[in-house]
């Protein structure tokens, strides 16, 4: 199952679209202001490489934070076209961004609720 991903988007989206909650000056002395009005999808600007960056969980994305659902095709078209949508882009533009890193995980059931475990099972 995938659950985060880092996508870039090859030139700066309109700021104004965004309400920005951060500014700052990386190592590389790159102005980076950051978002993170996408439920659990951090949006960065980098006015330095003229480059939009999305990355976060996209599974709490679409489904809130405790969810243990895997996303379907059908999900993954609905969450790109959902973050086209708030950012105020084409689909194209969030469909032909360069992927630069997936997480992939794997959901367990256990015979005790999560809930309860209070040790690490591996």
């Amino acid at each position: 199952m995938i659950d985060s991903i880092k996508f870039e988007i090859p030139y700066l989206i309109d700021p104004s679209n965004l309400s920005i909650s951060s500014q700052r000056i990386n190592n590389s002395g790159e102005l980076i202001s950051e978002n993170y009005i996408l439920n659990s999808l951090r949006i960065t600007l980098n006015y330095f490489s003229h480059k939009t960056y999305i990355e976060g969980s996209i599974r709490k994305f679409k489904f809130g934070k405790c969810a243990l659902d895997d996303l379907t095709d059908n999900d993954f078209e609905e969450i790109f076209n959902g973050i086209a949508s708030q950012l105020q882009v084409t689909p194209e533009t969030v469909w032909n961004a360069k992927l630069i890193r997936v997480d992939i995980g794997y959901t367990m059931s256990t015979a005790i609720p999560v809930e309860q475990l209070n040790t690490p099972l591996l």
